[in-house]
């Protein structure tokens, strides 16, 4: 198709990949929300959150939080709470869940920020075999209940609750990685019609080119997509030694 043909509606076409397909991730954690929102219903308290580690290592951010109150699932995503400083930082490094009423150690910036005051705390590791991606926190009673601590009963089923919330961040983290690799192929698209610009508009900015310099999943995806069938076998066999070598690597940074 010729430059002076092609249709002005280009630069609306390549928003739509980014904003539509590049938009699934949302969906995801929108389901997370829910399945967050009906465990706290299991677990009979005002306030529950998955947490998952930030890229610098050091910290953990509350990827989805369902709250008693409005307003403040979005001041809890703007916390970060350091890692050797928390209980879930605790719960994070070790694997090992904490049930505790009236905490000292409660990193509490917080509750200064949500105006909450945490009464009982249960944080349990969000376990996939032997890796722990993040950590799943049930936080007080709701209004007008005994702030009795969380039993036996309770704390078991914050493991399966767990489970659920293991897989729903692998896929997660699967579809991260997807959209990065659609973006780079957008912005790849878009170079072949740079030629256009100039007469119908430029063309939309999209990431750097080298956003895949940090994933190196997303690399080994495409490195995998251009083998034959055999060849994705004996890599596969590759890859499944070299994970049996590694030790818990934590949720990667797609996330």
């Amino acid at each position: 198709m010729k430059a002076d043909t092609f249709p002005p509606e280009w630069s609306d076409l390549l928003e739509l990949m980014t904003d539509r397909f590049g938009r699934l991730s949302d969906h995801v954690l929108d389901n997370l929300e829910a399945l967050l929102d009906q465990g706290r219903r299991v677990m009979n308290c005002a306030e529950a959150a998955l947490m998952v580690p930030e890229p610098d290592g050091d910290h953990l951010k509350f990827l989805v939080s369902v709250n008693s109150r409005p307003g403040i699932a979005e001041i809890v995503k703007q916390c970060r709470v350091p890692i050797d400083r928390s209980i879930a930082g605790c719960v994070f490094t070790t694997g090992q869940m904490i049930a505790v009423a009236n905490p000292e150690d409660f990193y509490p910036e917080v509750d200064q920020k949500t105006g909450l005051s945490t009464n009982i705390y249960l944080a349990t590791p969000v376990l996939d075999r032997e890796e722990i991606l993040g950590v799943a926190t049930f936080v007080n009673r709701p209004d007008g209940q005994p702030a009795e601590p969380f039993g036996p009963a309770e704390i078991a089923w914050s493991s399966r609750l767990t489970d659920l919330a293991a897989a729903g961040l692998r896929y997660y983290s699967r579809v991260c990685v997807q959209e990065r690799l659609l973006a780079a192929d957008v912005l790849a698209a878009a170079e072949r019609f740079a030629d256009m610009d100039s007469e119908h508009g430029s063309t939309p900015q999209f990431e750097d080119r080298d956003l895949l310099d940090s994933a190196p999943l997303a690399r080994a995806m495409l490195a995998l997509e251009r083998l034959s069938d055999n060849d994705q076998d004996l890599a596969a066999d590759l890859l499944a030694v070299l994970s049996s070598r590694g030790g818990a690597r934590g949720v990667r940074s797609e996330i």
